[in-house]
C-alpha cells in the first residue's frame, strides 16, 4: 500500500474546490487503500463517503481510523470489495459524485471502471473523476468521460475528469 502524499492531497482538493462544493458531493474512495483521500473529502464537507478496498485487514484498519477519529457512522461505509464488480452492483438515481481512484500503480485497473462509470446512468453529468498514478502511466479517456487537468508530482500524476452529458 502506498498511501497518497500529504501535499498530493492538499493539491487534489485545492483543485476540487475551485471546481465544486464537496458539500453537494457523495464520495467514493475507490482502491481506498489507507482512507485518506475520502477522510479528506469527508473533513471537507462531503456528506457521506462510501470506501471500496479488497484487502480484508486494510478495509478493517480504515473503519477503525473513521471511528477513532470520531466521524460519525451515518457519513461512512466501508465496503470490503473489488472495486470493478462492486461498481457494477451500485444502484440508486443518477446523481453526481466524486470518485476517487487510487489504484495500485503497477496495474491500469482503473480502465474498466472509467468505462463503467462513462456508461452507467448511474453517474450523471458532471461526476468528477481524480486518478492517482505513475506519472509515468498514460490515462486512456474513454467517450463520455473528459480530462480537464493533469497535475505532476514527482512520480505521482493526478488526472481530473468530469461526466459529460451523455
Amino acid at each position: 500500500m502506498r498511501p497518497t502524499p500529504d501535499r498530493v492531497r492538499e493539491a487534489i482538493f485545492d483543485v476540487l474546490e475551485h471546481r465544486v462544493v464537496l458539500s453537494d458531493l457523495v464520495v467514493y474512495d475507490l482502491y481506498a487503500g489507507t482512507g485518506a483521500l475520502g477522510i479528506e473529502a469527508l473533513s471537507r464537507g462531503s456528506p457521506h463517503a462510501t470506501f471500496v478496498e479488497a484487502a480484508w485487514r486494510t478495509a478493517a484498519a480504515i473503519r477503525a481510523n473513521l471511528e477513532r477519529l470520531g466521524v460519525p457512522a451515518d457519513r461512512w461505509k466501508v465496503v470490503h470489495a473489488r472495486v470493478e464488480p462492486w461498481l457494477k452492483k451500485v444502484r440508486g438515481e443518477p446523481a453526481r459524485f466524486l470518485l476517487l481512484l487510487d489504484p495500485p500503480y503497477a496495474t491500469a485497473e482503473y480502465g474498466p471502471v472509467l468505462d463503467l462509470v462513462a456508461q452507467s446512468a448511474r453517474f450523471a453529468a458532471g461526476t468528477l473523476l481524480v486518478i492517482e498514478t505513475s506519472s509515468r502511466a498514460e490515462v486512456l479517456v474513454p467517450p463520455g468521460l473528459e480530462l480537464f487537468q493533469t497535475k505532476r508530482y514527482g512520480d505521482t500524476s493526478v488526472s481530473f475528469l468530469l461526466k459529460s452529458a451523455c
